[in-house]
């Protein structure tokens, strides 16, 4: 993950499922993470969240989502609240690219 060199603190030693990268999303990287997907084979918790959470505070993709067979749980993080906010579905593609297009 070419954003990620020359971190300030150590990275630390876990895995994401899925990262999906987009073009002319950041302002100095030309690929950079848009969305992070964690799946699961059992049923979804709120510690699960945060576990996406938490992989998101160092990959910093712009949106997040966690999976298994039956459900989504789509997320982003809100600056004016300083919180994720999650929804129960995933958001097309093209609208994921317009909200974060840099112009």
């Amino acid at each position: 993950m070419p954003h990620l060199k020359g971190a300030k603190h150590p990275l630390p030693k876990r895995r994401a499922d899925i990262i999906c990268y987009a073009k002319d999303v950041h302002p100095t990287e030309p690929f950079y993470p848009l969305l992070l997907i964690e799946c699961k084979a059992v049923k979804l918790t709120a510690r699960m969240r945060n576990q996406v959470e938490g992989y998101n505070h160092f990959l910093k993709a712009h949106y997040i989502a966690l999976v298994n067979a039956e459900e989504v749980q789509f997320g982003w993080f809100d600056h004016l609240k300083a919180e994720y906010q999650w929804i129960n579905r995933f958001v097309g593609y093209n609208d994921l690219i317009s909200a974060v297009k840099i112009k």
